[in-house]
């Protein structure tokens, strides 16, 4: 499945239109006239499709206009029939999984700042957040201008993140205060409401 992440994750993007799976061919089918019917956790969808003439490998689409509606884990394979005696065999399967689920739901709260007199840098605690998983990717917005970035690891569902906001970013936005707010992007490309913005004035 061309669309599918290594774990079986399909990006948001990909579900604005119909998803084509590929197959190989299996042993001993004959081309032309043996068919295919997808199947999605267990059951069939759509009609049987005869498989290609001097083909290795054929195609199902999945109808997004009926199926994968909601978020979760599907199944996906297929049932081929065998032109002679009309076998039905049920391919292995595949899991996807669908999330169209944003991070932090309807609030982000704010970084906190725990130490605002600082030298050469600013350390922020990213507090935790609905559907936190690692992969986010955490992108700080600073007086309008991204800031550094953090990539959600296993670790930071347990422990505080801290990101560091380096002074020479911080001057360069040549003013005496800063607006820092974040938004947080997950792994489909789900992204997230602006998170509550907290103000620093910068010491001279």
């Amino acid at each position: 499945m061309p669309v599918a992440q290594a774990d079986g994750l399909i990006p948001v993007d990909a579900l604005n239109s119909d998803i084509i799976i590929y197959f190989p061919v299996w042993l001993g089918a004959h081309l032309g006239i043996d068919t295919n019917q997808l199947m999605i956790n267990g059951v069939l969808v759509g009609e049987p499709v005869t498989v290609p003439d001097e083909a290795t490998e054929f195609s199902l689409t999945i109808p997004l206009a009926t199926q994968l509606k909601e978020d979760g884990s599907y199944d996906i394979g297929y049932r081929a029939t065998s032109v002679i005696g009309g076998t039905p065999n049920d391919s292995a399967i595949t899991t996807i999984r669908i999330d169209r689920t944003a991070p932090g739901a309807a609030m982000l709260a704010a970084l906190a700042f725990p130490q605002v007199n600082f030298g050469d840098r600013l350390i922020g605690r990213l507090p935790g957040y609905a559907g936190m998983q690692a992969g986010d990717l955490v992108q700080t917005i600073c007086n309008a201008k991204d800031g550094p970035c953090c990539l959600i690891k296993t670790e930071h569902l347990t422990t505080p993140m801290e990101i560091t906001f380096r002074s020479e970013f911080l001057q360069s936005l040549e003013s005496d205060v800063v607006k820092i707010t974040y938004q947080i992007t997950d792994r489909a490309g789900n992204r997230s409401i602006l998170a509550e913005a907290v103000d620093l004035t910068l010491q001279s």
